[in-house]
């Protein structure tokens, strides 16, 4: 599906204005639900709580997403336990 795709150029795919302010100040600007995904770590869902969001994915995006090589399966009993059983969009 991607031969011939030419990706040579293509140096960052994270806009630099996406970080956690941008998150909050997304949240308070609209009505509709917040779901991150890409959360793998128990800081992440911490910040992701602390910032209002209405739901988190775990998802390691296939590994290409963070450094730890860990499966999504793997990130996800240190992903719930840090949420303590609290629903996000209720903190």
């Amino acid at each position: 599906m991607f031969d011939g795709l030419d990706v040579s150029k293509a140096h960052d795919l994270h806009p630099p204005g996406m970080n956690w302010d941008f998150v909050k100040r997304l949240k308070d600007t609209m009505k509709m639900k917040l779901v991150i995904k890409g959360i793998v770590t128990r800081e992440d869902a911490a910040l992701a709580m602390e910032h209002g969001v209405d739901g988190i994915v775990v998802s390691n995006h296939g590994g290409r997403g963070e450094e730890s090589l860990r499966s999504t399966i793997e990130c996800l009993p240190e992903v719930v336990a840090s949420l303590r059983g609290k629903d996000p969009s209720n903190g």
